[in-house]
C-alpha cells in the first residue's frame, strides 16, 4: 500500500476501516491513514469484530481487483483460534478476495487450528494445495556439500564432509554451517585432527565468540522465543552489547528482524540445542533466574511477549502478564485467545481475585461464542451472590443459553438459597 500513491490508496480503504484498525494497528503506518478518524466504533464487541473482518476482506478484495495479490504467512503452526475464524471469513461467499494464500508449517503440526480448517477448506472455488519441503536426500546432501566447499578443502577433507553429511537430516542450513567451518579449520591447517561432527564443529565456533558475545546467545537461547534485544542485553547484565549481537547475527548464530518491533531469536534449532546443552545446570539456572529478574522489572509494552518469558522462568509477574495479555488480546477483539488467558489466570489467581476473573472469563467466553460455557460461570457467580446483582448474572446465564440454541436448558427455573 505505501508503494502506491495516496489517492489510490484512499480509493482501496474499505468501509469499517475504525473496526479494521483495531485488530491491525499497523495498518496506522500506511500512508494516507496515519492518525486519520474513520469515524466511531460501535459499542458492541461482536459487531467490532464482525466489521472489522469485513473490513479486512474488502480491502484485500478491492487491492486483488486491481493487482495480482499474494499473502505469505510463515509458521502458520503458531496462528490461533481467532485467526482461523479470520482466514475462514476471508476464504467465504462470494465477495472472497481472488488471491494466492501461500502457507508454511512444520509437518509436525498438521493438528494446528488454521492448518485444520484449511484443509477443509477445498471447494469448487478455491485450489487448495499441499507441497511436501521434504530433507534433502543422502545425494541431495552430499551435492550440494560439493557445491559449497567450492575448490577449498582437498580430497581428503570432501571425503569427510561426505561422511557427515548425513548427520545434518538434510538440512541445508547446518549443512552450509559445516561446510563453512571446514573452509576454515582448513585455511589454517588443522583440519587432521578436529572434529566435524556436527555437534564439534558448533561447539567450535562457540568457543571462538568474545565472552559478552557468547552471554548474548546462551540468554536468547534460553528465552527460546523471538525476543526484544534490548531486553536480551539487559537480562545478559550487558550495556551497550549492539555491536556483539551484530557479530551473531553475522555470524549465522541469530536472526535479527527489523520491524515495527525488532526481535531478535536463534538462527536454528540445533544451534539452540547445542547452546543449552553445553551449559552446567547451575550456568542455566543463573541464566534463568536473570531472565525471570529482568521481566519482573520490565516496562515491556508487549505482554505477550513478556508472558512467554514470564511462563518460562516462573516469573513472580507471571499473573500480572497473563491479565495484561487477556486484556490486550480483548482490546484487539481475539475472543478466543482472551477466554484461554483468563483461564490460565484463574487456575493463578487468589480467591479474592477469582470472582472478577471469572466474570471477564464469562463475558469473553459470550463474545468469542461459547454461551453455554459462559453461562455456567454466570450461574457459579451467582451462586455467590445476593439480590439484583444474583438477578442479573441468573439472566445473563440464560441470555447465552437461549442465544446459542440450549432453550430447555436456558428457560429452566434456578433456585439458590
Amino acid at each position: 500500500l505505501n508503494s502506491i500513491a495516496r489517492s489510490q490508496v484512499r480509493a482501496l480503504l474499505p468501509s469499517g476501516m475504525t473496526e479494521l484498525l483495531e485488530v491491525f494497528p499497523i495498518l496506522r503506518q500506511v500512508h494516507g491513514v496515519g492518525k486519520r478518524n474513520f469515524g466511531e466504533r460501535t459499542t458492541d464487541p461482536r459487531e467490532r469484530r464482525s466489521r472489522a473482518f469485513a473490513g479486512l476482506r474488502d480491502l484485500l478484495s478491492n487491492i486483488a481487483e486491481r493487482k495480482r495479490l499474494v499473502i505469505a504467512i510463515d509458521d502458520l503452526q503458531w496462528s490461533d483460534v481467532d485467526s482461523t475464524v479470520l482466514l475462514s471469513n476471508l476464504e467465504r461467499g462470494p465477495n472472497a478476495p481472488g488471491m494466492l494464500l501461500v502457507g508454511s508449517y512444520r509437518s509436525e503440526d498438521t493438528e494446528s487450528p488454521v492448518i485444520s480448517a484449511l484443509q477443509r477448506a477445498a471447494t469448487p472455488d478455491i485450489d487448495l494445495r499441499k507441497i511436501s519441503l521434504s530433507p534433502l536426500s543422502p545425494e541431495e546432501s552430499q551435492e550440494l556439500a560439493v557445491a559449497l566447499l567450492g575448490d577449498g578443502p582437498k580430497s581428503a577433507e570432501r571425503t569427510k564432509m561426505m561422511t557427515i553429511a548425513q548427520e545434518v537430516g538434510g538440512s541445508p542450513l547446518l549443512l552450509a554451517e559445516i561446510a563453512r567451518h571446514l573452509q576454515d579449520v582448513a585455511e589454517s591447517g588443522g583440519l587432521a585432527n578436529t572434529d566435524i561432527s556436527l555437534e564439534g564443529v558448533l561447539s567450535r565456533r562457540l568457543d571462538k565468540l568474545p565472552p559478552d558475545a557468547l552471554g548474548l546467545l546462551r540468554t536468547i537461547a534460553a528465552i527460546g522465543r523471538p525476543v526484544d534485544p534490548e531486553f536480551v542485553m539487559k537480562a545478559a547484565r550487558i550495556s551497550s552489547a549492539q555491536d556483539k549481537m551484530q557479530l551473531l547475527a553475522s555470524a549465522y548464530m541469530v536472526n535479527l528482524h527489523h520491524g515495527e518491533k525488532d526481535t531478535v531469536e536463534v538462527f536454528h534449532q540445533r544451534l539452540r540445542e547445542a547452546v543449552i546443552d553445553a551449559l552446567p545446570p547451575e550456568s542455566l539456572l543463573e541464566i534463568q533466574k536473570n531472565i525471570a529478574t529482568s521481566v519482573d522489572e520490565s516496562d515491556e509494552q508487549d505482554p505477550e511477549l513478556m508472558l512467554d518469558i514470564a511462563l518460562a522462568t516462573g516469573s513472580a509477574k507471571t499473573l500480572h502478564y497473563l491479565l495484561e495479555a487477556a486484556e490486550q488480546a480483548r482490546q484487539c477483539l481475539a475472543f478466543e485467545r482472551a477466554a484461554e488467558l483468563y483461564k490460565a489466570a484463574l487456575e493463578l489467581s487468589e480467591s479474592d481475585e477469582s470472582t472478577d476473573l471469572r466474570y471477564k472469563l464469562a463475558e469473553v467466553l459470550c463474545l468469542a461464542g461459547h454461551g453455554q460455557e459462559a453461562a455456567a460461570h454466570y450461574l457459579a457467580l451467582a451462586e455467590k451472590s445476593k439480590g439484583f446483582a444474583q438477578l442479573d448474572l441468573i439472566r445473563r446465564a440464560a441470555d447465552n443459553l437461549l442465544w446459542t440454541g440450549h432453550i430447555e436448558e436456558g428457560l429452566k427455573p434456578v433456585s439458590y438459597t
